[in-house]
């Protein structure tokens, strides 16, 4: 089973271990997801060799905008954004130096695109045939970012070495929360293929609509979410108080697979009955936060 790991922000070494070990489950039910489709995100074009930086960051920028604009049609208010990555290094073992030489150089790569961490946090494990690295840090715009690199020797003839990068960053006003997904995008990305492995990019926005809003409310809001990117529906799951629904959008510049359909798009709409709020997220090509 491939190991996914991600991070909360604000912990000390303690609970940054159990964080990780904990959210291993809620990130391999989104992996399964798309490999359930047997594809891995897809950009929309194949950029040339001497043009890859720009096609690259235009795809950025087309996320990014159709994202903020999905996320506009919902009449919500952002609280914040997330750009994660899950990526395969390679196929071999990796033990704690490695990983944090990796870790190291993934910093470097970052500082060079204006991320400079501070207040960082490091934790190391190994046991049995598994380690990882977990480093967490801070951006003087309030941005938490973690980069987990966690190698698995599963058996003597199978092993596997994977990145998770995930930043993390308050935003209120759309038309920021759109440079900066754009902007994190293309961080995470150039760190990726620093080590010529193949970017896994998802991005969400996250917030709130005030008071309650079930059953067909939920559905005219995501109704309106598709209509404004002029999404299809996939698929989707209602349960009264949670509405989650998959589509394809061709204003995207990315996409994957479920059940052999292209999706690039999930709304989540869920009534938060402790804060008496109903939650909004909305992410491309996946949501990668719980709702």
């Amino acid at each position: 089973m491939r190991l996914w790991l991600w991070l909360a922000a604000g912990i000390g070494a303690l609970t940054l271990f159990h964080q990780v070990f904990a959210s291993t489950a809620v990130v391999a039910d989104v992996r399964a997801t798309s490999e359930a489709g047997g594809s891995s995100i897809q950009s929309g074009e194949h950029a040339q060799a001497g043009t890859a930086n720009e096609e690259e960051t235009a795809d950025a920028a087309t996320a990014a905008r159709c994202l903020t604009r999905a996320y506009a049609a919902s009449g919500a208010h952002p609280l914040g954004l997330e750009v994660h990555n899950w990526s395969e290094v390679n196929q071999q073992f990796m033990g704690l130096s490695q990983l944090s030489t990796m870790a190291d150089r993934i910093r470097q790569e970052m500082a060079q695109h204006g991320v400079n961490l501070m207040h960082v946090k490091t934790l190391r494990k190994a046991v049995d045939g598994e380690a990882y690295v977990a480093t967490e840090g801070q951006t003087k715009q309030r941005a938490r970012v973690s980069i987990i690199l966690s190698s698995l020797q599963a058996s003597e003839a199978t092993a596997e070495t994977v990145l998770v990068i995930r930043a993390d960053e308050p935003g209120t006003g759309l038309g920021d929360v759109q440079k900066r997904v754009s902007a994190w995008w293309t961080v995470e990305r150039a760190a990726v293929e620093s080590f010529h492995a193949s970017p896994q990019i998802s991005a969400c926005i996250s917030g709130y609509q005030d008071g309650r809003i079930l059953n067909s409310k939920q559905g005219a809001m995501v109704s309106r979410v598709l209509e404004s990117v002029s999404a299809r529906r996939v698929e989707g799951i209602h349960t009264g108080s949670l509405t989650s629904v998959s589509a394809y959008s061709p204003l995207g510049s990315v996409w994957m697979t479920s059940d052999g359909h292209k999706m690039n798009l999930q709304v989540a709409v869920h009534y938060d009955s402790y804060h008496h709020y109903t939650h909004v997220v909305i992410g491309t090509p996946i949501i990668t936060v719980t709702y």
